[in-house]
């Protein structure tokens, strides 16, 4: 929370402040939620589809906290890959996102296993547990030649499910009909979009997310948070279920359920990809390796 409060400060002027929200937002904005039985032995989608975040209301309907400060300031990212010019290569931004707030999590709130599935980076973690991440492996770049600007959405083949889900999350204007080509493959596609330099982008796509120079990851879903708010949700779940109900989480512990075996992935993982995250929107910088 402290990460959520950082970005509100620095995004925000001074009617945001702490002080100013003690009175309207004095709650982390978030309520834990899972049935009275969550035993050991569940796998980890059982478990952590019981797990849920519900946002914090107030009597009069109003949703207040600093999960719902933060939530109205968070944005997508920009999406950085290799952009080719006649004769140079370099590496910047391919697609700006929208400055549109995303979407508000359902009143009756996220689940941990979505938390999950909204974190581009534990796609190969998921797997091993039998569980789809909500991204898919990609490759964005941009060419630019003779003052023409194509863009190009590569896609790696996936369950077919997964393709499909993400086809339906793009849409196109339709004045782009001549400029985009669409080439499908047995389990994947890719799109190549052209334009002149000048004119914008007439088209939305689901959420992006840059884990390296050369990959990216396309959500086949449209997300209500981005991958800092997955993580600020799930280690909410976590953090309150060790706190306020020990003798729950020692029965994990103890007996190695793949909860809290998960529980360490996490971990690691927050360490590993949050910083970036803060540091990028601290600073207006994208940070990959």
């Amino acid at each position: 929370m402290n990460y959520a409060l950082a970005e509100i400060l620095v995004k925000n002027d001074g009617s945001k402040s702490l002080d100013s929200n003690r009175a309207e937002h004095a709650h982390h904005g978030l309520e834990i939620s899972f049935p009275a039985k969550l035993p050991s032995n569940l796998s980890l989608k059982e478990a952590a589809s019981a797990l849920r975040a519900k946002p914090h209301t107030k009597q009069n309907g109003r949703r207040s906290g600093t999960f719902n400060l933060w939530h109205e300031t968070s944005r997508e990212t920009i999406v950085l890959g290799k952009i080719i010019r006649e004769h140079t290569e370099t590496y910047g931004p391919v697609l700006s996102p929208s400055p549109k707030r995303l979407p508000e999590i359902a009143s009756g709130g996220i689940s941990l296993l979505e938390c999950l599935q909204y974190m581009p980076s534990l796609t190969a973690e998921l797997s091993h547990e039998g569980i789809n991440s909500n991204y898919l492996r990609g490759r964005i770049y941009a060419e630019v030649i003779n003052g023409k600007a194509v863009t190009n959405i590569l896609v790696h083949p996936n369950k077919l499910e997964m393709i499909e889900a993400l086809k339906n999350s793009m849409h196109f204007s339709a004045q782009l009909i001549e400029d985009v080509n669409v080439v499908e493959y047995d389990a994947g596609f890719s799109i190549s979009i052209a334009k002149p330099a000048e004119r914008p982008f007439g088209f939305n796509l689901p959420m992006i997310t840059s884990l390296t120079r050369d990959e990216q990851r396309l959500c086949c879903t449209h997300s209500p948070i981005n991958e800092f708010g997955a993580f600020l949700a799930a280690l909410f779940i976590l953090g309150n279920l060790c706190r306020y109900f020990p003798d729950l989480w020692l029965d994990h512990v103890t007996a190695n359920s793949s909860l809290a075996i998960f529980a360490e992935v996490l971990c690691e993982e927050f360490y590993h990809r949050v910083p970036c995250l803060l540091l990028a929107e601290l600073t207006q910088h994208l940070f990959v390796e």
